[in-house]
This record gives C-alpha cells, sequence and structure tokens, in this order.
C-alpha cells in the first residue's frame, strides 16, 4: 500500500487526504498462480429429466429453445435440468491461487458491454452469478441505464463506497469511465485488482481507497466472514460489518470471521467533481456514508446514486436512515426507486441482438419509493422497506445544485420527537415478509459500543428520460 504523498495518475477533482491508503491497482505477479479450467459441476438431482442444451445454462430461464421432434417451429423456455447431462456448459471458467491462498475463479460475463470477472465461488451470491452470468441483473441493468452516456463521455467518473469484489467498479470501467473505489479488506482488495488484470486497460482508469468511509475520523474494526469449505454451507462473504458507533448493523454471526482495521475517509475530502452515479454498500452504515458526502451531493452534479438499506435495531441508525432518505427526497431532489433483496438476483429476460441501449427500460420496471404518490418517507421506510434489506436507485436532473446557502447533512441521531418512532419502526425488524431465521443470524444481535473505533417524497418518476436531459459539464 502506498501513503498520500507523490500518489500519480489521478483523476482531476480526486484528493488523497492525510490518512489516505492508495492500493495499488496493478497486479503483482509475484505468487499468483494460475490453476487452468475449473471442472465444470452440473446441477444434481435431475435423474432423467437431465439434458445438455449449453444454450441454457449460459441463458438462464428465459431463453428459448427448439422442440425437438415437434415437426414444428416450435419452442420452450429452458428448464432447471437442461445443462445438467453436459460435460461442459456455458462460460469457460479459469481457476487461480492469490498469494494468500485464496482460491478464486473468473469467466467472461454476458453484461453488455462484458468483461471478465473474478470471485470466491465459496459465496452465496457467486452461485447465482456464475448461473445468470451477472452479480445483481436487474441492478446491473439499471445501473447501465444510469451511466452509460455519462461514461462514454470524456471525463465520466464513478464513486463506488463498497467495492467487494468490484463488480460495479469494473462494469464501470467496461463502460468507459473512471472509477474511485473504497474496499478496505485485503483479501477483496486482490480479487478486484485480479480482475482489473483479467481486463487490459482497465486498471489505468481506477484508484483504489483502502479505507473505510466514515462521519467520525478514527480506526475501524471490520468483521470478515471466513469462507466454509463446503458447498453445503456456503455464506455470503461480502456481507463485512462495520464496528461503527451502533455495533456491527449487519454482519454473519454463525460464521467465524478476521477482524481487519482500517481508517476513515470522508467523500468530501477525496472527490471535488462532478461524476455519473454515487453508490454505497457498507453492511449498515450507508447514512454515516452519505453524511460525509454532503458537498458533493450539494454543489456538484451527481445524477445517480445506488446504495442498500439495512433495517436495524438501533433507534438512532433508524432515524438516521429515514433522515438521509427525506434528504435525497427533499433538498436534494433525488426520485427513488426499490429493487427488493429478494429480487435483485432474478435473472433478466434475454435480448437477442438488442443492445441495452435500446432495450426496454429497467427502471419503469421497478417499483417506486415511496410506492403511492404522498406517502412520506417514514411511512415508506415502515410499509415499502420489507425485509431486513433492499436496495434503492435514485435519479435527478443532471444541472441539479442545491439552492441553500450552505451545505444540509442530515442528523444521524433521533430527536426526542423522533425517538419512539424510530422505536417503532425499529420494532418491525424481523415481522416483514422474507425476515427469517438466515436473516436473523446476518443481523447485528450483537448492538452496544462498537468494538473498532479509536478515541480520536416525490412522487413516481414517469419517465427517466423526462430528468436525464443535458450533459455533465
Amino acid at each position: 500500500m502506498l501513503c498520500a504523498a507523490g500518489v500519480l495518475g489521478l483523476p482531476q477533482g480526486v484528493n488523497v487526504p492525510e490518512g489516505a491508503t492508495i492500493v495499488p491497482s496493478e497486479l503483482a505477479k509475484e505468487g499468483w498462480k494460475a490453476e487452468g479450467v475449473a471442472p465444470f459441476e452440473p446441477r444434481k438431482g435431475c435423474g432423467r429429466s437431465a439434458q445438455c442444451i449449453p444454450a441454457c445454462n449460459t441463458h438462464d430461464l428465459d431463453y428459448e429453445v427448439p422442440v425437438v421432434g415437434s415437426g414444428r417451429n416450435r419452442t420452450r423456455l429452458c428448464r432447471t435440468c437442461d445443462c445438467a447431462a453436459c460435460s461442459t456448459c456455458g462460460e469457460v471458467v479459469m481457476r487461480w491461487t492469490s498469494p494468500s491462498g485464496q482460491t478464486l475463479e473468473s469467466l467472461r460475463v454476458q453484461t453488455d458491454p462484458p468483461f471478465v470477472f473474478a470471485y470466491n465461488p465459496l459465496d452465496t451470491d457467486m452461485v447465482h452469478m456464475v448461473h445468470t452470468l451477472a452479480v445483481e441483473p436487474r441492478l446491473t441493468r439499471v445501473w447501465h441505464e444510469l451511466t452509460w452516456q455519462c461514461c462514454a463521455g470524456p471525463d465520466g467518473l464513478i464513486v463506488d463506497v463498497g467495492g467487494n469484489y468490484g463488480w460495479y467498479t469494473l462494469y464501470s470501467l467496461a463502460l468507459g469511465c473512471s472509477v474511485v473505489v473504497f474496499e478496505p479488506v485485503p483479501a477483496y482488495q486482490d480479487i478486484m485488482r485480479l480482475g482489473l488484470w483479467l481486463n487490459p486497460g482497465f486498471s489505468s482508469r481506477v484508484t483504489i481507497y483502502g479505507n473505510v468511509v466514515y462521519d467520525t475520523p478514527g480506526v475501524y474494526d471490520l468483521r470478515v466472514p471466513i469462507p466454509v469449505k463446503r458447498l453445503d454451507k456456503l455464506i455470503p462473504l461480502g456481507m463485512t460489518g462495520m464496528g461503527g458507533r451502533s455495533g456491527y448493523l449487519k454482519t454473519v454471526w454463525s460464521a467465524k470471521a478476521n477482524i481487519v482495521k482500517a481508517r476513515s475517509l470522508r467523500i468530501d475530502d477525496v472527490v471535488q467533481r462532478n461524476i455519473c452515479l454515487m453508490k454505497a454498500d457498507v453492511e449498515g452504515y450507508e447514512p454515516q456514508v452519505f453524511h460525509t458526502a454532503a458537498a458533493l451531493l450539494g454543489r456538484y452534479s451527481v445524477p445517480a446514486l445506488q446504495l442498500e438499506l439495512t433495517k436495524t435495531k438501533d433507534p438512532n441508525q433508524t432515524c438516521a436512515a429515514i433522515n438521509m432518505l427525506k434528504h435525497f427526497g427533499g433538498p436534494m431532489g433525488f426520485k427513488l426507486r426499490q429493487v427488493m433483496s429478494r429480487r435483485v438476483h432474478d435473472p433478466l429476460p434475454y435480448l437477442t441482438n438488442v443492445s441495452w441501449r435500446t432495450a426496454p427500460s429497467e427502471w419503469d420496471r421497478i417499483d417506486p419509493f415511496p410506492s403511492r404518490p404522498g406517502m412520506s418517507i417514514t411511512a415508506a421506510y415502515r410499509s415499502d422497506f420489507r425485509g431486513f434489506s433492499t436496495n434503492l436507485v435514485g435519479i435527478r436532473p443532471v444541472d441539479f445544485r442545491y439552492s441553500g446557502d450552505s451545505i444540509e447533512r442530515p442528523a444521524l441521531e433521533c430527536t426526542e420527537q423522533d425517538a419512539a418512532k424510530a422505536r417503532r419502526s425499529s420494532l418491525q425488524v424481523g415481522k416483514g415478509k422474507g425476515f427469517g431465521k438466515a436473516a436473523g443470524k446476518m443481523m447485528g444481535t450483537k448492538m452496544g459500543k462498537a468494538s473498532g473505533r479509536s478515541s480520536s417524497s416525490g412522487a413516481p418518476v414517469s419517465s427517466l428520460r423526462k430528468l436525464r436531459a443535458g450533459r455533465l459539464s
């Protein structure tokens, strides 16, 4: 890792403040080992219904194949066992061993444009990815819709807070943007850097900060799940909880974990320029992340944002989330839509010879948040936000600027008036549809003082195009 001084190649308007840790984007080849093609593992339990139709594995269950022996030009949709009898099927998967001993895989994904993605195969989310050839397909399509025009310009920039394996970072680079990404976990940095190396030209357009983003300066603990090398015991490895002021809000308590420490930065100290989109996925502390980006959101062009939102048992964090959403929908001018976690891995319809640029709008298919005109943000948080986490996407005009005299930052704690409401909202955790025992194991049930701190409403949007007039200046 590099200190702040002497960092070259930063995009204009991107800084390296004191305490920043820059991770080299170029992969040091020493210690890496290419293991060759990973063996294909067909689906099990299909019995006599197992067939070999490779296209069905590649295109998932929305792909139509001819009906054999029908005598007519009839087709049917793929079925789950249509590739179970193949010796090889779909995209070729390569296997790698990292210097730290991680066994990783990589394959070419089916996005527009495509790229090569590296990942840990012991992660439950990657099981979905291998099947659909995209991470979070619906969000990825919306990401394309919100960013491709901006990234096609000469100076497009994405800010990715919580990079994980680098899915959205790599896809943004494939679209033509430069990226500032924050990822404090060394194991995930290695995976991201492998992905950058596998896509020539990507590493020169990315700046990796090995820091957390948080409103209070300090060094914080991150609880990083340890992979379980049993296919029937896979866990979501990306669920790395941070020990902030409300404890670990979201992590896999049923898994063993390593503790990684990282120093915090503020977005406004790093990025001082127009960007295409800002994303935050930090397992519960998204309000604190956007709190540090108030100047960026108010003074510069930020036409789109994406975040994961977690419903916690902590009243202050509940207030922080609701205040953040009110801030987005009010003075910051964003219109919000939602992709619930139970739908985030849904495969996309296979589009034959159709560019994503001209495909039907995915933004128009996702749910408004709030779901009804006139519904308050607080009511939407209680009723529209089902389960323990969801994904929100926001858009506003590209030329939007905050009109106030000073930059507002939404409160991160409850007032006395809000405390009772927050407690009622917090009590809804566990009552929403889709919230079960598995979700409970992931929630931060061990609340309290952070162990890792140092001392130191808008109506629904009718059309994306009405809000996306103009280009970044």
